[in-house]
């Protein structure tokens, strides 16, 4: 194996699935074909960790034998847009983690309130019933926590923070009071 980084994009995405397949050196191979980007790097690494967590949530509603791959496909799918539409097109780093963790937990709250109904409907006992009812809501708080998390990152605009340090304030004549060393203070949102 070459120690040299590949070039073209089918020669990269060869290595990222060997990689992904369990081949360290593929491994080594990407860390230093993006040393002098990490963010790429780590995009590449941990996009299948949320691709994997939907796929096993909606693996539990359409069972170990996929035995309905449309349904299957469909949740992913619904998913994947879903976190493309609550991001938008020019969404910071914090609003495209919230997104994607918005689509993972509707995901999640949905393939609960369907097993719930299902454990329900086909005679499952009362501590059954009790334990989907409790986890069904709390996967439903996981959501609307998300979704308010960015709500308020959206409505205070993270970008616009700014943090003054050791600002000195003045008086009236323009020299330095005594007491304003060292302070600081937090503008929200930034102004000048």
């Amino acid at each position: 194996m070459s120690s040299e980084p590949t070039e073209t994009p089918d020669d990269r995405a060869a290595l990222i699935k060997r990689a992904e397949s369990g081949d360290r050196n593929a491994v080594k191979e990407l860390k230093n074909l993006y040393r002098d980007q990490p963010g790429e790097f780590a995009e590449i690494a941990c996009s299948p960790v949320t691709r994997i967590a939907r796929r096993l949530i909606a693996q539990s509603l359409c069972g170990k034998k996929r035995e309905n791959p449309l349904i299957e496909a469909g949740l992913l799918d619904r998913a994947e847009t879903m976190e493309k539409d609550l991001a938008g097109p020019n969404a910071n780093p914090i609003e495209s983690l919230l997104a994607s963790r918005i689509a993972t937990c509707w995901l999640d709250c949905h393939i609960l309130d369907a097993l719930t109904k299902n454990c329900m409907e086909n005679g499952g006992s009362w501590r059954a019933i009790t334990f989907f009812d409790k986890t069904r809501h709390r996967a439903h708080d996981r959501l609307m926590s998300s979704i308010k998390t960015l709500a308020y990152v959206r409505k205070v605009n993270l970008n616009g923070l700014l943090i003054r340090v050791n600002h000195v304030h003045h008086d009236q004549a323009g020299a330095p009071t005594a007491s304003s060393s060292h302070r600081w203070s937090i503008l929200w949102p930034a102004t000048s």
